[in-house]
């Protein structure tokens, strides 16, 4: 049995947001892969939200406050997570000029529909039942 569980929530052009969250670990890794990068990454994260950081992204995702960004900032406070919605859409982008360096799949951007945010908050809450 592996020491964590993880979760894909397809966006488009291809892109995943990948959840991995660790047993015996306060936080839930995010990032932001194309899907043939998901093989090779499997288990990394990029962003570690700690989580009352988790509870407000799913909240902004389930109930988007229209004309405010979110913004959601990383335990080791380098990297902020920022979400926008607009026309029906959400924009997702990890700030971060480590990940402009590295290859393999990472990215710092992807989007979805509105219409698939039931999903992704489905996903959120799987994740946050396992935290303690």
């Amino acid at each position: 049995m592996t020491d964590y569980r993880d979760e894909k929530f397809y966006c488009e052009d291809d892109d995943v947001l990948y959840f991995v969250f660790r047993k015996d670990e306060p936080w839930l890794g995010v990032t932001i892969l194309s899907s043939k990068a998901l093989k090779k990454r499997k288990g990394w994260e990029h962003l570690l939200l700690r989580k009352e950081t988790a509870l407000r992204l799913r909240d902004y995702i389930s109930h988007p406050p229209y004309n405010e960004i979110g913004y959601f900032e990383c335990n080791c406070t380098s990297e902020i997570l920022r979400v926008v919605y607009e026309d029906n859409f959400f924009y997702v982008d990890i700030f971060d000029n480590h990940a402009l360096k590295l290859k393999s799949g990472i990215k710092t951007s992807t989007s979805f529909n509105e219409k698939d945010a039931p999903e992704l908050e489905k996903i959120l809450n799987n994740m946050l039942n396992l935290f303690e």
